[in-house]
C-alpha cells in the first residue's frame, strides 16, 4: 500500500469547530486519523491539530497546545501578527490571505469536516472547510458561495496539499 503522505510531511488536520461541540468533528475521530499518520511514519511534531480561532477548538472539546516537540494544536490566532499572509493572493476571482498554518507550516492536509446544511451554500462537507483558513470569508458568501467555493479549493494551498478527507 503506497502511503499519502512522506515521513517529512508536516500534516495538518483540518478540524471544522466553527459550531461548537455539537457539530464540529470528534475527538475519537481525529485521534485514529493521528494514529494512521504515525503508523505511515508522521512524527508527533510534524501533526497539527488546526483551526481558524484557538477558543473553537476548546469549546468543541480540543486541547490547545503549541509544543515544539509533540502534536500540535491550535488556531491561525495562535501564530504572531494575526497568523496570515501579510500579501493576499488570488483564489480564482477573488483576493485573500491565507492562513500561515496552511502556507508555510502544513506540507500535506487532512481534512476533516463535519456534514451540514448551510443558509447560503446548502449541504456542504469539504469544500466548504477550508472558508476558516483564508482571512475575509465573508467576501466568499455572495451568490450562496458560487463560485467561490470551488475556486477556494483550487488554489496550491489547498489543493495541491489535501491528501484525505475524513467526514465525521
Amino acid at each position: 500500500m503506497v502511503s499519502h503522505f512522506k515521513l517529512n510531511d508536516v500534516v495538518g488536520l483540518k478540524v471544522n469547530c466553527l459550531s461548537g461541540k455539537t457539530i464540529s468533528p470528534h475527538i475519537a475521530v481525529v485521534e485514529p486519523i493521528i494514529q494512521g499518520l504515525k503508523l505511515v511514519g508522521v512524527k508527533d511534531k510534524n501533526i497539527i491539530i488546526f483551526e481558524q480561532f484557538n477558543r473553537d477548538l476548546e469549546t468543541a472539546g480540543f486541547r490547545v497546545w503549541p509544543t515544539p516537540e509533540g502534536i500540535g494544536c491550535f488556531g491561525t490566532d495562535e501564530l504572531p501578527g494575526g497568523g496570515y499572509e501579510a500579501e493576499p493572493q488570488l483564489a480564482g476571482s477573488m483576493g485573500t490571505c491565507f492562513s500561515k498554518i496552511v502556507s508555510r507550516l502544513c506540507t500535506a492536509i487532512v481534512n476533516v469536516p463535519v456534514l451540514k446544511d448551510h443558509d447560503l451554500a446548502g449541504i456542504n462537507v469539504a469544500t466548504k472547510n477550508f472558508f476558516c483558513v483564508i482571512h475575509n470569508p465573508n467576501k466568499y458568501h455572495g451568490n450562496n458561495c458560487n463560485p467561490f467555493v470551488a475556486e477556494l479549493n483550487t488554489h496550491p494551498c489547498i489543493a495541491d496539499k489535501v491528501r484525505l478527507i475524513v467526514c465525521d
